[in-house]
This record gives structure tokens, C-alpha cells and sequence, in this order.
């Protein structure tokens, strides 16, 4: 009976053991089929991102620039040469087009084009875009270097990637950055065809006239830019140019009137002024209750200014002179 006992035991112990042996073993190909599912797994999903990635990927410019356009009809000459012109900057400038309902032509075209577009995150009550909230948009939904802000009836020429490219170089000294500068103004409709091209920026400019210094229609800031600083003035109407440059060199901010080495070529249309009541064209000078020192407000007011020197654009300092109380550089 005790070898019968004994036996049993053995026997029990046996089995104990070939179940724990199994179990383990049953454990561990358990693991080993998770552990390929895993593999197998997180290749796919690599792949999938990579290919999201390729999909959705949002390229790093040095420029991501954005305006509003006034016109609902693509066919407008102007809207169209702004879009292509633009469009071909796209090797360093990704073009935005904030739009309000009714734009769906316009964008559209803007879209095939390459721009990207957004809706306009808020207006006033004659529907016009305050302007901080669109540079508020941007910074969301860009990584670019700088954020600008440009009418929507200017042309650009190369000279204004090549201008940003120069700036850029110097940002560790000079940042926060805002980039200015004069427009040439065309009678649009003295031609039937403008292509928006850069050579045709060359050749309308060469038709144009230079504008008043304090005719600012384009605001290119690094992303320091302190926009807490400033009211939430809206685009187009009178002041908020002159306000945003005189309250950012009373700040210390690095203005640069890039006038010299970038082209801006501004496309008159007949004005529609007539239309606005008194309060819509005044709306921003109802807002600036604090006056501002006018002198400050222009281009020649910058700091700082480029130039072009053998074809490569160069970054200078303006000297002031004490001499003269009124704005007057050497």
C-alpha cells in the first residue's frame, strides 16, 4: 500500500508537471504569435504613416503668405493674375486665400492653383477680416519661417524669396522681423492680358509708378512677432497700415523696408469707395483712439533696409540724423 501511495504520488507530481510544462510552452507561443502580430502590425502602420505622410504632409516654406480677394467672379483679371502669379512663388511661398460665402469660384481657382484656403475667422459688421485673427489662423496652420500678410491686387517678383532668404540670415539678432516696402502702381485697366508671371511683374513695373513712402500694402513677420501689441484692426481700409509700422518701430521691433530689392507691383483697379458709408472706410481710425507718430509710419522709417549688390540682396542698417527732428536719413 505505501509503494501504491508512493506511486501515486510520483504519478500526481508527473502530471503537475507536464501541465505546468505545457501551460508554459502553450504561454510562450502565445507570446511568440503576438510578438510577429506586433511586428507585423507596426510594419504596416509604419507604412501607413509614411504613406499618410506623403498624403498630408505639410512642406516647410519660408513664406506662407495670405489675403482676402474682394471679387466673387474667377474671370476678374486681376483675382486671376494674383493666383497665378502667386502660384508660381511656390518653390519657397505657399499662398493662402482667407474667404467669405459667395467665393466659390474664387477658390476654386485659387485652389487649382495650389493655394490652400481657409474661411475667415472673423469680420466686422461690414464684413471685412480683422486681421490679427487670420496672422492667428496662420500660425495654426503653418511651420513657415514668416507669416505675411499682402493685399490682394500685388504682384511679386523672385526678389521677394531672395529678400526673405537674406533677412532669415540674420534672424538670431534681429527677430522679431517685420518686412515692408513700397508698391508700383499699374492702371490695370490699360491691359488686356496681365499673366501674373515674373516677367510680367518686370514689365508692368517698368510702366508703373513708384507710391507714396507711406503706402505700405504687404506685412511679413517671423512668428515672435508680438501681435499682443496691437488692436485687431481689419484689412483694407484706411490706417491700419501706417498704425501696424509706427507701433512696431516704437517697440523696437526690426522693421525692414525691403523696397529696393523686392517688387511689388500694385494692380489699380476703378475704385469702389462710393459704395462704403463713412463708417466702413473709417472703421480702423475709429479704433485708434492713441495717436501715433505719423513720421514713423512710412517705409523710410525702417531701421533697417535692403538692397541689391551684384545680384545677391544685402541687409544694411539706416544711419540716422540728429540734425533733423522730422524723419531724414543718411
Amino acid at each position: 500500500m505505501r509503494n501504491l501511495a508512493k506511486l501515486q504520488r510520483i504519478c500526481y507530481l508527473t502530471l503537475c508537471c507536464y501541465v505546468v510544462v505545457k501551460v508554459f510552452k502553450d504561454f510562450q507561443y502565445i507570446l511568440a504569435s503576438q510578438g510577429r502580430h506586433d511586428r507585423t502590425g507596426a510594419g504596416k502602420s509604419r507604412s501607413l504613416d509614411s504613406l499618410n505622410v506623403g498624403v498630408n504632409s505639410t512642406k516647410t516654406y519660408l513664406l506662407a503668405l495670405f489675403t482676402t480677394l474682394p471679387s466673387r467672379d474667377q474671370n476678374d483679371n486681376i483675382t486671376r493674375a494674383v493666383i497665378r502669379n502667386w502660384a508660381s512663388l511656390a518653390s519657397a511661398i505657399q499662398p493662402y486665400l482667407f474667404y467669405l460665402p459667395g467665393q466659390d469660384d474664387v477658390v476654386n481657382l485659387a485652389v487649382s492653383r495650389g493655394w490652400r484656403t481657409l474661411p475667415v475667422p472673423k469680420k466686422n459688421k461690414y464684413s471685412v477680416p480683422y486681421l490679427k485673427d487670420m496672422y492667428r489662423v496662420m500660425a495654426d496652420s503653418c511651420s513657415s519661417a514668416f507669416i505675411g500678410y499682402s493685399n490682394g491686387d500685388i504682384l511679386y517678383d523672385s526678389g521677394l524669396q531672395e529678400t526673405l532668404k537674406t533677412v532669415e540670415g540674420s534672424l538670431d539678432v534681429l527677430d522679431p522681423v517685420l518686412v515692408i516696402g513700397r508698391r508700383t502702381t499699374v492702371d490695370a485697366s490699360r491691359w488686356d492680358m496681365i499673366s501674373g508671371s515674373v516677367d510680367d511683374v518686370s514689365r508692368l513695373a517698368r510702366s508703373g509708378v513708384l507710391d507714396r513712402a507711406d503706402a505700405e500694402d504687404y506685412f511679413l513677420v517671423t512668428r515672435r512677432f508680438p501681435w499682443r501689441l496691437f488692436p485687431n484692426l481689419v484689412v483694407g481700409r484706411k490706417g491700419y497700415d501706417n498704425f501696424i509700422v509706427a507701433r512696431s518701430i516704437d517697440n523696437n521691433i526690426s522693421v525692414v523696408d525691403a523696397t529696393e530689392s523686392i517688387t511689388s507691383v500694385h494692380l489699380r483697379r476703378t475704385s469702389r469707395l462710393g459704395s462704403r458709408t463713412k463708417a466702413d472706410i473709417l472703421f480702423n481710425k475709429y479704433k485708434l483712439i492713441n495717436k501715433f507718430d505719423y513720421m514713423k509710419a512710412m517705409t523710410i522709417s525702417a531701421p533697417y533696409y535692403t538692397s541689391t549688390n551684384r545680384g545677391k540682396v544685402v541687409l544694411s542698417k539706416r544711419k540716422y540724423d540728429k540734425r533733423f527732428k522730422d524723419v531724414r536719413w543718411s
